[in-house]
């Protein structure tokens, strides 16, 4: 921490860390991990085009790896601080569902066939 009393604000530190882009890049997924004293829990669902952020979704403490399900409609994140992975429902802008994957899951493959 800061100790001088003086020093200003600093902005929040949300660590951006890992991203996947629709097929048709339009839309991105954007995990924010945070820091190891203050973890992130947040994917950003950002539309490329217009340069926004369309949501904010809570997903698990730290996430590391996100990736799309071959569907194209749902993007899975991992986060190193929880045991279950996180299905985003592109659509709805929502969690959807979570899969038990186990602590400290850091990277994630899907078969093209789902």
């Amino acid at each position: 921490p800061n100790t001088n009393p003086a020093a200003p604000p600093q902005p929040r530190r949300a660590a951006p860390y890992d991203v996947v882009l629709t097929k048709n890049g339009r839309t991105a997924v954007v995990l924010l991990r945070g820091s190891e004293l203050v973890p992130g829990n947040e994917a950003l669902i950002i539309d490329v085009v217009k340069r926004t952020i369309d949501a904010r979704i809570e997903v698990g403490p730290r996430p590391v790896s996100v990736a799309l399900h071959p569907n194209g409609r749902h993007a899975i994140v991992l986060s190193q601080l929880s045991p279950f992975a996180s299905v985003i429902d592109l659509d709805k802008r929502a969690v959807s569902n979570t899969i038990e994957v186990g602590l400290y899951a850091e990277d994630l493959v899907i078969a093209a066939d789902g």
